[in-house]
């Protein structure tokens, strides 16, 4: 699908690095100014920011860890416009400042969850498969 001109699926894609870095610090950021993710938590660290996303944004933004560090993928579509790039730095920002801040180890705490025993709540009822 397109038009005479060729131009409509003329899309272009970048990968954006975010300001996130691994550290022991305790410190929220880096003397780079990167917001700090402890070690050993990158993938829930990834995980909250994408729920975050969806959740409270109502938005998907592809972010992927890879060679020590956090890209968003940005697409631009024919139906975008500056002001839907702008927004997403923003909203981009405001979950690294979160991360920074520890939000994604609180992701238990902030639904309610209680921890789940082996087998999973299931199992903890006798209904389960590993009952």
């Amino acid at each position: 699908m397109d038009n005479e001109e060729g131009t409509i699926t003329d899309c272009c894609m970048a990968n954006v690095r975010l300001p996130l870095r691994v550290s022991h610090s305790r410190e929220t950021r880096t003397e780079q100014g990167e917001y700090v993710v402890k070690p050993g938590y990158g993938i829930e660290a990834t995980a909250w920011m994408l729920d975050i996303l969806m959740d409270e944004f109502k938005t998907f933004v592809a972010i992927y860890y890879f060679q020590d560090e956090w890209w968003a993928r940005m697409s631009g579509q024919i139906y975008l416009e500056m002001a839907d790039f702008e927004w997403t730095g923003r909203v981009l920002m405001e979950l690294c400042e979160r991360v920074g801040k520890g939000e994604y180890l609180l992701v238990g705490e902030k639904v309610g969850q209680e921890k789940v025993v082996e087998g999973g709540d299931l199992a903890k009822d006798g209904t389960g498969a590993n009952a």
